[in-house]
């Protein structure tokens, strides 16, 4: 006896970017029996059950036969809900309880419930706009997706699957059709705090870090408990820029936190993380099984901040260093691999020995061994991924400067205005640029060569950041002096004994 055969089409998310998969569904008399083949994830094997109870529900037989259904491509591991519709579908096909009128590649997908009723709405609309459609495709949907903006392609929306015996013939109903993807708005900030008294040497920290907020460069506050460390990372934060209307268009992949109900309205803040420091290194990075993003994923285009750095586990620190470098997280399973977004600014905090007071006006208790031992989880490779390294000891000068959030702000935006406008005139980054063509001086020379190649290179990149906060075409040798003033502090880590 041959077995009764049928095949749909559907859709799986695969790396930012969409892969059709066909649905083979197979039936042939023998013991009951239900298997998905073809790299089938267990989340996806659970829909055995529901598919059988919802088909049940709207009044089709479920064929006591074996049944086998076969997704293809085999290698890419399924694991979406929303491959319920197309293997009913098929089920429905394969026994003659539906001949479809549909066009042979109709796209099929959508959720089950156990009352045969559709939903999918929150996976869909991602999925749908990361495909690249064209006005030929036809798609059978869940019909809570009929209101929402969808890009041009025919469309079919059903509630349930007892809407299957009424739509004959099926006629397509046509929700909004867009030819580019929806957008959100940038948000427009409000004041969060509108002044501050700074120190002078708390100024030049928060001046360190607007200089790393506005050109994506890591910096590391150390200094004494109470000195203000962690409200000026948190001044520092307001200052983020808005969304640009480029950013706004391509969060629908690189933001879990996002949801689609939000499209078309203002978006939150950029991203502040600040996980306690007992996180686990797969917490910070992520990982797992399935893949859960961790919080540089979560920090994606905001700031990432670890205060108490010194108090986070080795493992979780080194763990940083490659998202830190490369802007993204890559997770490789047997069967899959997963590329998460990690483009995340880097603010760390901590104090100089356990008790805290060292270099302070209290007498410090810690013996050298117990410094350097504290010390040693900063270890030279993640010290070196670090570009701005500032000192707030309480014996620094006291002067205070008034600082307002609305002037900073207009500062910081004409600044990021000024660097697209400049990067864009470029023929490349001047992240990915010679450091020796910009060192001509023999004195910048000379101080350059106290450091590795990826320290000269981010003094390079400072140098220019604080040009472009200067609104400055080109790059002065004042903007290479106080760019060094911020590196060679990262020296402190290898000769602090010398000072003691």
């Amino acid at each position: 006896m041959f077995p009764e055969l049928a095949e749909v089409t559907s859709l799986l998310l695969e790396r930012k970017g969409t892969i059709d998969i066909q649905v083979e569904v197979g039936i042939q008399k023998g013991l009951p029996l239900f298997q998905i083949l073809g790299g089938a994830s267990p989340q996806m094997k659970e829909s055995r059950e529901r598919i059988k109870l919802a088909l049940e529900a709207c009044g089709f037989v479920f064929p006591m036969e074996t049944i086998v259904i076969n997704l293809r491509p085999a290698h890419l591991l399924k694991k979406n809900a929303f491959l319920d519709l197309p293997i009913a579908l098929g089920i429905l096909q394969a026994t003659g309880q539906w001949i479809s009128p549909l066009p042979k590649q109709t796209i099929i997908l959508g959720s089950l419930h156990l009352s045969g009723r559709l939903s999918g709405k929150r996976e869909l609309l991602p999925l749908l706009w990361l495909r690249k459609t064209n006005p030929d495709d036809f798609f059978l949907l869940p019909k809570e997706l009929e209101k929402e903006s969808l890009p041009q392609a025919n469309y079919l929306f059903l509630d349930s699957l007892r809407e299957i015996l009424e739509q004959n013939p099926v006629l397509p109903r046509q929700p909004t059709l867009l030819s580019n993807p929806p957008s959100f708005f940038p948000n427009e900030k409000e004041e969060n705090w509108k002044e501050a008294s700074l120190t002078s040497a708390q100024m030049k920290v928060f001046q360190g870090m607007c200089y790393s907020i506005l050109g994506r460069h890591h910096c590391l506050t150390l200094g004494n408990p109470g000195q203000g460390k962690t409200m000026l990372a948190k001044l520092a934060s307001h200052l983020q820029p808005p969304w640009t209307e480029k950013e706004s268009s391509s969060l629908y992949s690189e933001q879990p936190w996002l949801s689609w109900e939000q499209l078309g309205k203002t978006l939150p803040p950029r991203p502040f993380r600040s996980p306690h420091h007992t996180t686990t290194d797969l917490a910070l990075v992520g990982g797992g099984s399935p893949v859960r993003w961790g919080e540089v994923s979560l920090a994606h285009k905001g700031i990432l901040f670890l205060d108490e750095l010194t108090e986070f586990k080795e493992k979780a620190l080194e763990a940083l260093r490659e998202p830190m470098e490369e802007k993204k997280v890559v997770i490789s399973r047997v069967l899959d691999r997963e590329i998460l977004p990690a483009d995340f600014v880097l603010l760390g905090a901590c104090n100089p020995c356990p008790c805290g007071h060292f270099k302070g006006n209290k007498r410090c208790r810690c013996s050298l061994e117990k410094i350097r031992n504290y010390l040693r989880k900063l270890t030279g490779p993640f010290l070196d991924r670090i570009t701005i390294v500032s000192f707030l000891f309480e014996n620094s000068e006291k002067r205070n400067t008034f600082v307002q959030e609305k002037e900073y702000r207009k500062k910081m935006n004409r600044a990021k205005e000024f660097r697209e406008i400049r990067i864009e005139k470029e023929i490349e980054d001047s992240r990915s640029t010679d450091p020796e063509l910009f060192l001509s001086s023999q004195y910048l020379k000379d101080i350059g060569k106290k450091f590795s190649f990826r320290k000269r290179k981010q003094l390079v990149e400072l140098a220019r950041t604080i040009a472009d906060w200067e609104n400055s075409e080109i790059t002065k040798e004042e903007h290479y002096l106080e760019a060094f003033d911020y590196l060679q502090n990262s020296l402190w880590f290898e000769d602090f004994e010398s000072i003691i």
